[in-house]
């Protein structure tokens, strides 16, 4: 409770404050951080504080994220702040907010996966990312998307972003792992329903989906395929 009394007060010695509260909740005290809004100030931190200091408040963040029912309060209260730190040049702030991210889409937390996929902004980071050269980077985005893929607004986005070109790529790349490949077809599957069915057969799609009934055979993968190519 102290540190986020120090954090209160931001000046000088708020990163120091941040870098406190991302040791304990490293530590497993995570539900009382929340629990004296310490995300509220770790998120104050992120809007007005040094360099140091956003990247000592996303370390923290991640940290709690780690306890999934905090994934609702972290979304809420912080996401845009996130989102514009995963795509910035600060290397170390950068890996904490990507994996922030990627915990929120992911995680499970209905509230907070609905706010990634109502964001333009983190749909379109995490088609960046899918896109990008580093496959454990593609990898978790492709989780992350096929996760956000059931919400509407998340597909939308996608779409709008090249994202359906972005997720045949990935799907054949031939770096993907097993499970990266799951969740590009599973994606693709998800894409292939109206109004985008169009979208995804004009970037070769459905080629795609065609091969994942053919090597999955009865998974789950093949019937996903299967029911998006009727």
């Amino acid at each position: 409770e102290g540190s986020v009394e120090v954090l209160r007060c931001q000046g000088d010695v708020a990163p120091y404050a941040a870098g406190t509260l991302a040791c304990l909740a490293d530590a497993g005290r995570r539900r009382e951080i929340a629990a004296t809004d310490g995300v509220e100030q770790l998120v104050v931190l992120l809007q007005g504080g040094s360099a140091k200091g956003k990247r000592q408040a996303m370390r923290a963040m991640a940290s709690l994220a780690e306890d999934t029912g905090l994934h609702a309060v972290l979304a809420g209260a912080g996401l845009a702040h996130v989102v514009d730190l995963a795509g910035g040049a600060d290397g170390e702030a950068r890996e904490f907010a990507s994996a922030l991210l990627h915990k929120l889409a992911s995680g499970g937390d209905e509230g907070a996966q609905a706010a990634v996929a109502g964001s333009e902004a983190a749909v379109g980071l995490l088609v960046a990312q899918l896109g990008g050269g580093n496959l454990a980077e593609q990898q978790a985005a492709a989780g992350s998307l096929r996760h956000v893929a059931r919400f509407a607004e998340a597909r939308q986005a996608m779409v709008g972003c090249d994202g359906v070109a972005a997720w045949v790529a990935t799907a054949q790349a031939k770096g993907l792992d097993a499970h990266g490949r799951r969740e590009a077809c599973l994606a693709l599957a998800a894409l292939s329903c109206a109004p985008h069915s169009e979208a995804v057969a004009s970037a070769g799609g459905a080629e795609v989906l065609i091969e994942a009934v053919r090597r999955d055979g009865g998974g789950e993968v093949a019937h996903a395929a299967a029911a998006a190519l009727e």
